[in-house]
């Protein structure tokens, strides 16, 4: 009466157009060479997957379905850009996605120049006032001349910093801002 447990791959199937292998293993409890059990447990293998640790059968399907091109579609899929250094071959959205992934700044939109305006201190408005009769005259002022010049209210204005005109991204001016991220 001897119970042994066997663990193999008994089921790989190759899925989609990145080519995912999915392996069913399965657990059997057999005991005097009788099966008295059996259970299932599956995953996925992807092209960018470590298959170091899967079945020699699993390791040899894998490189025989992930040819370079796949592997790199895969890339593309994940990551919405191609691998390696970006380069003028790309999609000018691939270049952006680039950018945002590496926190490389970039103008998606045109961006207007804008002139630095310099802030104002807010003023409230005073009416005029004349010398009237009673008030107690400084020498050589008359009544009815000036006492306080009118002032114009003159509201606050908000201090804005220069901004200069920016293109939207063009794939030159992309990979400018990548290669200038690069040197730093």
């Amino acid at each position: 009466m001897a119970l042994t447990k066997e663990v193999k791959c008994d089921k790989i199937e190759i899925v989609g157009d990145y080519k995912a292998v999915q392996c069913r293993q399965a657990t059997i409890i057999s005991e005097d060479g009788v099966e008295l059990s059996r259970s299932f447990n599956r995953h996925v293998l992807h092209p960018d997957s470590d298959i170091s640790g899967e079945p020699q059968e699993v390791q040899d399907i894998c490189n025989a379905v992930w040819s370079d091109e796949v592997k790199e579609d895969w890339f593309v899929f994940q990551h919405k850009y191609p691998s390696g250094d970006p380069s003028d071959s790309w999609e000018l959205a691939q270049l952006q996605k680039y950018c945002d992934d590496n926190d490389i700044e970039h103008y998606p939109e045109a961006v207007e120049a804008v002139e630095a305006v310099e802030g104002v201190e807010g003023v409230e408005a005073v009416e005029e006032e004349l010398w009237a009769e009673g008030d107690d005259l400084p020498e050589g002022v008359e009544v009815g001349d000036v006492k306080v010049e009118a002032v114009e209210a003159v509201e606050t204005v908000e201090e804005v910093e220069a901004v200069e005109a920016q293109d939207a991204d063009t794939k030159a001016s992309l990979l400018a801002a990548i290669e200038e991220a690069s040197d730093e």
